[in-house]
Parts: C-alpha cells; sequence; structure tokens
C-alpha cells in the first residue's frame, strides 16, 4: 500500500511539473526554428585548377535558434533570439567576433544573432549580436539574397579586412515604430577597448516600404586604430507582380582604398518556380573593378522544402584579379574570370 502511495505521489508530481513546464512554454511563446541547406558546387578561375564541393548555404544560410516573447502588458513586450550558425555538409558551427575587430574572431554556438529587446509603442530597443543595419540592404536588394554564387557579396564586401560589415557585437540598436511604411535603424556598437575606440560602429539606415515598393539607404563609420572605415548602401525594389526588379548601390572606404558596386536584377515567378537575372558592375578607384553576371532557378516543392540552381561568372578589369564568386577561386592570371556553379536543396523547419 505505501509502495502504491509513493507511486502515485510521484506520477501526481511529474504531471504537475509537466503541466507548469507547459504552461510556461505557452507563456513564453518560445520557438525552435532552423534551415539546412546543402549542395554540390563547382569553381574555377582563370589560371588555376577547379575545385568540386559539397556545399552549405547556396540559397539560405544554414542555421537553427530560438525565439521567444513575453506580453507586459499596456502594449510593451520583451524578447529575445538566439541564432547560430553551421555547416550542413560537415555538421561544424559558424564562427561570431568578441570586440569588432580582427582579435576577436572565436567560434560561436550564437554568432549569427544573440539579442534581447524591450518593444513597444516607442518601437524596439535591442541589445547584443546582431545583422548591421548597412548590411540589410544587401539582403533585401540584391536579388540572390547573401547567398549562393550569385549573391553580390564577392564585389561589394571590403576589399580591405572587415569585422562589421555584416555584424556587430556589443551592440545597442533602436528601430522605430511602423510610421506609414516608413522606418528607422539605428546601431551604436562597441569595441571595449580600455585606452581607444578600435571596433566601435556607429550605422544607421531609413527607408520605405509599402505595398509593391521598397527602398533604403543605410550609412556607417566603424573605428580602426589602423584607419577609419565608412560604408554606404542604398537600394530599392518593385513587385510589378510578373516580376520583381531591383537595384543596388554599395561603397567601401578606407584609407586609400575606395571602391564601389551597382547591381540589377529581376525575380520573375513562374508557379511554384522563380528565375533570377542579375548583373552587378565594381569599380576600384585608381585600379581595377570587375563585373559579374548570374542566373538561377528556385523550385519550390512545398512551403518548406525548395531545389534550386544557380551560376555565376565574374569578369576582373584591366589586370585585376582581386574579385571572384563568393565562396569560389580567385583568378591567378591577370584580369581572368571566376566561376561558379551550384545545385541544392534547403529544407526549413
Amino acid at each position: 500500500m505505501t509502495h502504491s502511495l509513493r507511486f502515485t505521489a510521484k506520477l501526481t508530481a511529474l504531471a504537475a511539473a509537466t503541466l507548469a513546464t507547459c504552461a510556461f512554454a505557452q507563456n513564453a511563446n518560445v520557438t525552435l526554428f532552423g534551415v539546412v541547406d546543402t549542395n554540390v558546387a563547382n569553381y574555377s578561375a582563370s589560371g588555376t585548377s577547379s575545385v568540386n564541393r559539397v556545399g552549405t548555404d547556396g540559397l539560405t544560410s544554414s542555421r537553427w535558434g530560438m525565439r521567444g516573447t513575453e506580453e507586459l502588458g499596456s502594449g510593451m513586450r520583451a524578447s529575445f533570439w538566439l541564432e547560430g550558425a553551421f555547416s550542413g555538409d560537415t555538421g561544424s558551427i559558424g564562427s561570431t567576433n568578441t570586440n569588432n575587430q580582427s582579435t576577436g574572431s572565436a567560434s560561436g554556438i550564437f554568432g549569427r544573432r544573440s539579442t534581447v529587446s524591450l518593444a513597444g509603442n516607442f518601437g524596439e530597443v535591442r541589445v547584443g549580436r546582431d545583422l548591421t543595419p548597412v548590411f540589410l540592404n544587401l539582403s533585401d536588394f540584391n536579388v540572390f539574397g547573401s547567398n549562393g554564387t550569385g549573391n553580390v557579396g564577392g564585389l561589394f564586401y571590403p576589399l580591405f579586412s572587415s569585422q562589421t560589415h555584416v555584424r556587430t557585437s556589443n551592440g545597442v540598436s533602436y528601430l522605430t515604430p511602423a510610421m506609414g511604411g516608413a522606418y528607422a535603424h539605428l546601431t551604436y556598437a562597441l569595441g571595449e577597448n580600455s585606452n581607444n575606440s578600435d571596433g566601435r560602429y556607429v550605422g544607421g539606415r531609413v527607408g520605405y516600404r509599402a505595398g509593391p515598393l521598397a527602398a533604403a539607404i543605410g550609412t556607417a563609420t566603424i573605428k580602426y586604430v589602423a584607419g577609419d572605415q565608412t560604408q554606404t548602401t542604398a537600394g530599392a525594389s518593385y513587385d510589378l507582380g510578373m516580376a520583381k526588379v531591383m537595384a543596388l548601390y554599395g561603397r567601401n572606404k578606407k584609407a586609400t582604398v575606395d571602391h564601389s558596386a551597382l547591381h540589377v536584377g529581376v525575380s520573375v515567378p513562374f508557379g511554384s518556380t522563380d528565375l533570377r537575372l542579375g548583373y552587378t558592375d565594381a569599380r576600384v578607384k585608381g585600379g581595377d573593378g570587375a563585373a559579374q553576371i548570374m542566373v538561377g532557378v528556385i523550385h519550390n516543392m512545398s512551403k518548406r522544402t525548395a531545389l534550386y540552381i544557380d551560376a555565376s561568372q565574374v569578369d576582373n578589369k584591366g589586370a585585376g584579379k582581386n574579385f571572384s564568386v563568393s565562396d569560389g577561386i580567385k583568378p591567378v592570371t591577370a584580369g581572368g574570370k571566376s566561376t561558379g556553379i551550384e545545385a541544392g536543396i534547403r529544407h526549413t523547419f
């Protein structure tokens, strides 16, 4: 009888704990999410051997994470977002940065995003590691987004070393509330040095998004002991229904290096299939630039699963050999070409 009572008590306690956990999860509104994107690819470049790879992130960056929101009343809410990168081909985790400088590179379980925020009618205040407002124009107004051989990163990212052209750590951001389509996003991030401002980021973005039209411009200054860096991006897109057209401009400056790029692209839907076409032109002040063409097809098998294939070629101008397709091989021959083609599958959960 005693054993029966003890068993009943344990069962009751377990049931109560389970119910309490479920109630907490519902209250906290926590979501587990992720993407697995893996592909096979071939890369080649003038003057060097080609390479075949099983790769990752051809359509969307592979990731996993947790996010949650708690309603605080009076229109206010607290939120968290923890998101990490991994490689679909190897399972290895991604990297992060602790001080917005080259000395702070490290592996990071939540290196893509690690933020906590408070939001309400005043907008949102967000603290932690996050995408920079200037970078968001590259993902919003590039027909290939920020992934795959066709993405414009190879021509838009700085030619010099930079740890803040995509994300910042130790940041405080303010995002305005909805204002009839207009919005603003400001970020101030610290290098956290006791004797200098190395790694300090100050940047912002203003834009408009309503109906078929979207447009935005962003600029940032990053303090480095070796010389300050400035980055500017601007873009726009318009959805015509039968096609979506977009344009993107970017410029990176540091010391004597000054390079800019212009991208135009179009995405055409055919039922569950999208055709993407784009062209990018990069120029370097006092040096040689490059041109890039890209083409790709996405076939959506469901809301969560898609097959894709894309190809791109970068043609360096003059005697240049600084530019290549993203994740590809730089040419050895002056004025050479860099080419990439990949096919893969993306699944979200």
